[in-house]
């Protein structure tokens, strides 16, 4: 009977060491994943702070060119919409301030104003919900090009010498070029999104980190 005793303890014993091990090698190939999409994240928001550069450096070549249409806007909402507002902050402030260099008296007192403003762009994108409408999308780029224009004004009457009446009266075309041209760039935006996620498998990152979790307290728990 002591026998029989014995051999029932250890076939529960290595059958917890298997279970135990299982749950190891899940939680394991669960954050290596997770840590594969990080890469794979910042991957992404170094190709939207170049693209988002080099396009802006672009159109600002050219003599015709409108000086308020920008791409940084939708890389900047896109990077929020996708990463989260710190990361899209990131991106719209950086972008901003390398594609200056690219600009003919881009850097100056006005940089910290634009670096905000772009940022704050990226920030707001953020707080889209993950299947937002295109009309959310719409509201959210368009609050956000007016929230730029106004620190771009603040920024004229600072350092440019500018009365607060003279300031946004004169922006008045370059602020609704800047606001139409973003509207038009924030149609495109879900569907940038949806090949971004589907590329990356970016929508994924979030089901992995909760699996890692609950497998970890499951353990903890036992």
């Amino acid at each position: 009977m002591n026998e029989s005793i014995l051999e029932s303890v250890k076939e529960s014993d290595v059958k917890l060491v298997k279970k135990e091990s299982l749950s190891k090698l899940a939680v394991f190939a669960l954050q290596k994943q997770v840590e594969v999409l990080k890469l794979k994240e910042f991957a992404v928001m170094i190709g939207f702070i170049f693209a988002a550069t080099f396009l802006r450096g672009l159109l600002k070549s050219f003599p015709s060119s409108l000086p308020s249409v920008e791409p940084i806007t939708f890389f900047a909402i896109l990077t929020g919409w996708l990463f989260g507002p710190i990361k899209g902050f990131t991106v719209g402030s950086s972008s901003l301030f390398l594609s200056n260099f690219m600009v003919l008296g881009g850097q100056g007192l006005w940089t910290p104003f634009q670096m905000v403003g772009f940022g704050a762009a990226g920030f707001l994108g953020g707080f889209l919900r993950k299947k937002a409408s295109i009309i959310e999308v719409a509201a959210v780029t368009l609050a956000a090009t007016a929230l730029y224009e106004i620190f771009i004004n603040f920024a004229s009457i600072l350092f440019g010498g500018y009365s607060i009446f003279a300031a946004f009266i004169f922006s008045i075309p370059f602020s609704l070029a800047h606001i139409g041209s973003n509207f038009a760039f924030s149609l495109g935006l879900p569907a940038a999104k949806r090949v971004v996620d589907r590329a990356g498998g970016f929508s994924d990152a979030k089901h992995f980190a909760e699996l890692v979790s609950g497998l970890k307290s499951r353990k903890d728990g036992k």
